[in-house]
């Protein structure tokens, strides 16, 4: 019988812990679907603060995170002054980019020598960056963003202008036209 009973016991152990999880999960729900329909909101419960006896008496400090290259408005003359503002090393790379497309719409010569362009800034540009997300943001930034360049040719086009010298090669073999299909193939 001793055994009976502690199966039950488990088993209504089992429920109770059920039940509060199927309750946080109907809370969950209800506060993600408290936003816009159909669509899920994350939900996050801070942890309460721990009382001050629990508390350690000195917390080792948090390391500094890596510095992220600040974006800047375009540099813009102010009427009442002689100063020139001059571009940051982003805003040239930013023009090197646009350039670099400019020039792959002209003849084939044009085209390898703009895709050259494209790719070395590119890659240039992505080293200015620690994380892809701020990069992507740059990218939009500076008029090169998704709807110009796609994540994939742009991964492609950062791989590939890491070794120039490579690239011209490849690009002066190929008959393809796509930076995304040059890299996977011809790469």
């Amino acid at each position: 019988m001793e055994r009976g009973a502690r199966a039950h016991r488990r088993r209504d152990a089992r429920e109770e812990r059920n039940v509060a999880t199927d309750a946080e999960r109907e809370r969950i729900k209800a506060a993600a679907t408290a936003g816009k329909p159909g669509r899920k909101k994350k939900v996050h419960t801070p942890a309460p603060p721990a009382p001050v006896s629990q508390m350690p008496s000195q917390a080792p400090p948090a390391p500094a995170p890596a510095p992220v290259p600040q974006m800047r408005p375009q540099a813009q003359a102010q009427p009442d002054s002689n100063v020139v503002p001059m571009p940051t090393p982003l805003d040239r790379l930013a023009a090197r980019i646009k350039a670099g497309l400019a020039r792959s719409a002209a003849g084939r010569q044009e085209w390898v020598e703009g895709q050259i362009d494209l790719c070395t800034a590119l890659a240039e540009a992505r080293d200015q960056f620690p994380a892809n997300i701020a990069f992507s943001k740059w990218c939009e930034a500076s008029g090169v963003g998704k709807d110009v360049i796609n994540h994939q040719t742009r991964a492609a086009a950062i791989k590939m202008g890491r070794d120039p010298d490579r690239l011209r090669k490849c690009l002066e073999a190929t008959e393809r036209s796509s930076l995304e299909k040059i890299h996977r193939f011809d790469w």
